[in-house]
Parts: C-alpha cells; sequence; structure tokens
C-alpha cells in the first residue's frame, strides 16, 4: 500500500517538473517589452500636444488642440473669407486655403500637417505655386520638417518672451540648459546673458523684422520672402500651420471666445507671434518652460530697448491677449509645461 502511494506521489512530482520545463520555455520563446522599445514609443509621441504619428493627445486643452484638430475643412471656409481683405499677409493665406481642391484634400490629412514650408511639403509647395509667385524658391527650402532636421534636440525647449519684466530675474543659466531656446524678431542675448541666457536654437519673425540674427540660429518667418538671406538660415512656416494659427480660435468658439470677440471683432482672433511660438512648442518639444510673457512695467515694454514702444500701444487692440493668457493659465496645467 505503501508502495503503490509513494509511487502515485513520483508520478506527479514528475508532471510538475515536466509542465514547469514547458512553462518556463513558452516564456523564453514570448518577446519581452523592452525599455528600449518603450522609449522609441515615448519619443514617437514627443511633443506637449502631439505629432502626427501619436493616435491620442497627451493634454487636452480648448484653446490649443494639436494641428490635426484642425481639418481641411475648417482651412478652406476660413480661406474664402480671408482672401477678400487686402493684406499681404491675408492674402498669402487665404490664398493658400482659396487655391486647395477638394480632390486633394481628400487625398491625405496629412497634407495639413507640416510646422514648416519643406521640400518634403509637397502639397504646400503645389498649391502655392499656382499663384506663380513660387519660382526659383524651392531650392532654399529645408529638406525635412522642423522636429526631423538633424542635429537638432526638441526634448526640452525655453520659450523666451522679450517682456521687460524678464530684467527682474536671473534666468539665463536656467535658460541655456534646455536642449532648445526659441526667441522672437530682434530680441538679443548680448549684455544681457544673466536674465535671457546665450543660446538661441531658432527665432520666430515678424515679416519686417526677417533676418536678425546673432548666430547659427534658425530664422522662422510667416512670410516666404528673403529665403536666400545670409544672415541667417530662414525657413519658412507651412502655410498650413499658419492657417491653424490664423483661424484656430475662430473655428472653436469656446469658453472665453465671445469677450475677445466683442472686443477685437472676428477677423482680429489670431494668435500673436509670441503665442505662435508656444504652439509651435507644443507641437514640437517634449517639455516646454515658457519665460518672459508678463506685461512689462513702466517704460520697460521690452527688455531690450527701454524707450522702444513700436507697435505696442495698440497691440491689446490687435490680439485677444486676455485670450492668451487663459490660455496659457490651462497650459501650465500640463506636467509638461512650465510657466515662469
Amino acid at each position: 500500500m505503501h508502495s503503490v502511494a509513494r509511487l502515485l506521489l513520483l508520478g506527479l512530482l514528475l508532471l510538475a517538473v515536466h509542465l514547469g520545463s514547458g512553462v518556463r520555455a513558452e516564456a523564453r520563446r514570448r518577446p519581452r517589452r523592452s525599455r528600449r522599445s518603450h522609449a522609441k514609443r515615448h519619443d514617437e509621441c514627443r511633443s506637449v500636444l502631439f505629432p502626427q504619428s501619436c493616435r491620442k493627445p497627451a493634454d487636452k486643452s480648448w484653446c490649443l488642440q494639436p494641428m490635426q484638430s484642425f481639418t481641411y475643412e475648417d482651412v478652406r471656409r476660413a480661406g474664402q473669407q480671408d482672401v477678400q481683405l487686402n493684406t499681404e499677409y491675408a492674402q498669402s493665406t487665404g490664398k493658400f486655403a482659396h487655391l486647395m481642391s477638394p480632390r486633394d484634400g481628400k487625398l491625405s490629412t496629412a497634407n495639413l500637417h507640416h510646422l514648416t514650408l519643406h521640400k518634403g511639403n509637397r502639397y504646400a509647395i503645389h498649391v502655392l505655386e499656382r499663384t506663380g509667385r513660387w519660382k526659383g524658391k524651392r531650392e532654399f527650402l529645408p529638406d525635412r520638417d522642423l522636429g526631423e532636421l538633424e542635429g537638432y534636440d526638441w526634448r526640452s525647449c525655453a520659450v523666451v518672451g522679450s517682456s521687460g519684466s524678464m530684467l527682474r530675474h536671473n534666468y539665463g543659466k536656467e535658460i541655456d540648459r534646455h536642449t532648445a531656446v526659441i526667441r522672437f524678431n530682434e530680441a538679443p542675448t548680448r549684455g544681457f546673458e544673466r536674465h535671457v541666457g546665450s543660446r538661441t536654437t531658432l527665432r520666430l519673425q515678424n515679416p519686417e523684422r526677417v533676418g536678425f540674427s546673432e548666430g547659427k540660429e534658425l530664422c522662422l518667418s510667416k512670410h516666404f520672402a528673403n529665403l536666400s538671406s545670409k544672415k541667417c538660415k530662414i525657413v519658412p512656416l507651412s502655410p498650413q500651420f499658419i492657417a491653424y494659427t490664423r483661424y484656430y480660435w475662430y473655428w472653436n468658439p469656446k469658453r472665453g471666445f465671445q469677450a475677445a470677440l466683442g472686443k477685437h471683432g472676428e477677423k482680429r482672433i489670431k494668435m500673436s507671434t509670441g503665442f505662435i511660438g508656444i504652439a509651435l512648442a507644443a507641437h514640437l518639444c517634449s517639455s516646454v518652460t515658457i519665460y518672459g510673457f508678463e506685461a512689462g512695467t513702466g517704460k520697460n515694454k521690452h527688455y531690450y530697448n527701454k524707450t522702444n514702444t513700436r507697435g505696442l500701444s495698440d497691440w491689446h487692440k490687435r490680439h485677444p491677449w486676455e485670450l492668451e493668457k487663459g490660455c496659457i493659465d490651462l497650459l501650465k496645467k500640463s506636467p509638461r509645461v512650465r510657466l515662469k
């Protein structure tokens, strides 16, 4: 009796060993999730909002949703209205939107998702060539979009405004520790390094100020002229991104919009150059720190020129500051956005 029990127990032990070895072998055959693949997926979805490779937005906000939320129909309808305006800026943006054909727009929604005008942005070049004013400019364009250019690291971006309030802080070393630094127009660093840092990766510039440069930074402009300038590497913002920043709030009448609409009129609900820089960084960078977007005090409207108030007297009439300030307050709730 005891021998039978011992044989039965031995048989059960052998069966358990056999099953256990099979489970271990299956586990060895099953592919593991490596940290490397996880890091790769994170890199693909690196921006504060999300690039087109990501399926889901990281942070939702009514005031600044990703460019992908701005549809072909939005662009075309806005362009049909804007092309009737007389200003060159509205005409160039409106003509691009107006010349888009429904057939082209249905080819791929990716036609709208370019931050800059580069050689790979074939759709924008194709539309611009219909105006007859684009001949001979293609050769000056970069081969790739901003986020794909070699030699640039967009993991940590400092967006440095030009407010006179920057003189009250010593942010220089902190700003320079970012992997990329975004500045505006002719805002200098020389002589102000202690306050604003010394590095510049790119400048976002208004048409009348295109070309100012202190080094080898990229100069991004909303216009397509002077691409051959030797002062800095000029890269035009894409017509698609310009349309997004010009029309986004107009086609997204959410909280806070009506107050701005009553104060500025529907044609003026467009992003300022400073806020366009924030929107650009939100699409491009893993983390964003915003400096110098408070209002300057007294005569110090700009930190670099105490007496220069050109264009600032009616700035609040041209842009919905209340809307932009409210949007920044919402964005800073994201763990990947800081406001200094």
